[in-house]
């Protein structure tokens, strides 16, 4: 589990990444799954743990939510 990871986009639970060696190489590949055994997500064959994070943490939708929700919460307060 890192802390620069977002929790699963499907079930909320941890995430975490496993770097596997590329066979015939010296390379390593970087896997990132759901902690939740039952959760299906999982994103391969990253380059980089950085690429990989970057991939897993795009939730442009997710986080134009919370602005919104920011803002609002902002306005509630000025009104309150």
């Amino acid at each position: 589990m890192s802390k620069d990871l977002k929790r699963c986009p499907l079930c909320g639970a941890y995430a975490t990444i496993k770097a596997y060696k590329t066979m015939g190489t010296n390379h390593n590949t970087f896997t990132l799954y759901c902690t939740n055994k039952e959760c299906p997500i999982m994103l391969k064959d990253f380059g980089s743990v950085e690429e990989a994070i970057k991939k897993w943490n795009n939730r442009p939708l997710e986080d134009a939510l919370i602005e919104k929700f920011r803002v609002y919460r902002q306005l509630m307060l000025l009104i309150n």
